[in-house]
């Protein structure tokens, strides 16, 4: 919604008399007598609207512009040009500015043009939030638990836990051609952009997170026994309570281990220790790290894939195997937790590190 408005002009009274029109309008005002000195006022404060003079001493408008675009794309911008800026004025629209209007100004098509500013940035806050609620739902509690189905039906499916007549095989086959169905059109019509992990909301309070690891474990032994991986499972000394959201946080556990059980050979095994974190700039913390020790030979390039944030993988999401995308979903939640979340590769395997606050 348009409510604080910088005006940025060389001509005194102009400014006087657009700051005047727009306050008896609404909107709080300042204003700045150029480009470097709107530059200054926007490090200091958040406008919703630049108001932007083309001809300006020091620092022009089309310069100021470029960086009001690149460092703050959040703020609209509109120029005001003499009619001999016109096809300049034109240029600037290209450049990222969202109108413009000709001098001398009239004030009441001004008013007009903020107002419908005012209702096409509400109209964008509300899609965005849509987008973002919308993206959030599907990655958090539908994909992750497609996939899930999809790969538990896949083992019974290849008779890992015992032998199925040929009726039971056409019925869990066509189940998990069904799941992974799912899995790729959700993986398709999701916008990585809005899966930002400070947006998640959490409802944290004071927990004990060995028993969150303990309980999280003993929701894929029966997966992992089938697969034939193995777990060591270890608390180092008496771990303090921490703020976190402890539904989430085991969920993201058993997506971490789960992901490392797909992605683990027959033989393997899979170690998740829990210690208290030496204190860091002031900050107490938990260490959580789980070792996969036979994870193949693509093992430096999942590393290097999970220390991308999520929301800037772009097209690279779609193309996300299942395996990555659990390690994802859990990765997510972790940083929502204000975690330190670090993957690297060893010796055929891999390690995830992750550095808990005890408060947030």
């Amino acid at each position: 919604m348009v409510g604080k408005v910088l005006v940025v002009d060389d001509e005194d009274t102009l400014r006087l008399t657009i700051k005047t029109r727009l306050a008896s309008s609404g909107f709080e005002t300042e204003d700045a007598v150029d480009g470097d000195e709107a530059l200054e006022k926007l490090k200091q404060s958040r406008f919703d609207v630049v108001l932007l003079d083309i001809n300006m001493p020091r620092m022009d408008g089309i310069t100021a512009l470029g960086i009001i675009t690149e460092l703050y794309p959040a703020t609209d911008v509109i120029m005001l040009t003499g009619f001999a800026d016109f096809s300049t004025a034109i240029e600037c629209l290209k450049k990222g500015a969202k109108d413009y209007l000709v001098k001398p100004i009239d004030t009441t098509e001004l008013v007009t043009r903020m107002r419908s500013l005012q209702r096409a940035r509400t109209s964008e806050a509300a899609l965005e939030e849509a987008n973002r609620t919308s993206a959030a739902f599907l990655f958090d509690e539908v994909l992750n638990r497609a996939i899930r189905i999809h790969d538990s039906v896949e083992m019974v499916v290849k008779g890992s836990l015992g032998k199925l007549t040929k009726d039971q095989t056409a019925v869990l086959k066509a189940a998990r051609d069904l799941s992974a169905t799912i899995t790729t059109e959700i993986k398709k019509s999701v916008d990585p952009k809005f899966l930002k992990a400070e947006s998640m909301a959490l409802a944290r309070k004071p927990t004990g997170i060995e028993k969150i690891v303990e309980q999280a474990v003993a929701r894929v032994a029966a997966h992992a026994k089938a697969r034939g991986v193995t777990f060591d499972h270890k608390v180092d000394g008496k771990i303090p309570k921490t703020e976190v959201d402890a539904s989430r946080l085991e969920e993201a556990i058993v997506l971490l281990v789960t992901g490392l059980v797909e992605l683990s050979s027959k033989g393997g095994t899979i170690r998740v220790s829990v210690a208290q974190g030496k204190k860091d700039k002031g900050t107490e913390s938990v260490e959580l790290t789980l070792e996969a020790s036979k994870v193949g030979d693509n093992v430096g390039k999942i590393a290097s894939q999970m220390g991308v944030s999520l929301d800037a993988t772009g097209s690279g999401f779609a193309k996300l195997d299942n395996a990555q995308v659990l390690l994802q979903t859990g990765k997510r939640v972790l940083e929502a937790h204000k975690s330190e979340v670090r993957t690297e590769s060893t010796k055929g395997g891999l390690m995830i590190q992750c550095r808990i606050p005890l408060k947030q």
